[in-house]
């Protein structure tokens, strides 16, 4: 997490502005953070399919988490939840106990 913040820090500096697309594609780290999550917890973990390489929905839902979770870090402090995950794995992975975040401003 503090890896990231500081990748924040880096691109925004103080500024409270939306990212830009040069923003978006400067936040290399909070990308492999999105995309090893992704990795470990896939959406749709049952249909396996060959992709080579990234199609235009990824790339755009890749901008999309990284605009929405930007926005998120530089504006509230993550803090650490106590309810355990409990997933399912159905068609796809989904909580059965929710997913709590608690924020702080």
């Amino acid at each position: 997490m503090e890896r990231v913040m500081a990748e924040l820090k880096e691109i925004f500096g103080d500024s409270g502005h939306s990212p830009t697309l040069h923003d978006l594609q400067n936040m290399n780290y909070l990308e492999q953070v999105i995309k090893e999550t992704l990795r470990l917890f896939p959406t749709v973990p049952i249909i396996g399919r060959k992709i080579s390489d990234l199609n235009i929905g990824q790339k755009y839902s890749v901008l999309m988490l990284k605009s929405s979770l930007s926005t998120l870090l530089r504006n509230y402090k993550l803090l650490v939840g106590v309810t355990p995950l409990v997933l399912a794995n159905e068609i796809i992975l989904k909580s059965l106990s929710g997913i709590c975040i608690n924020l702080e401003r």
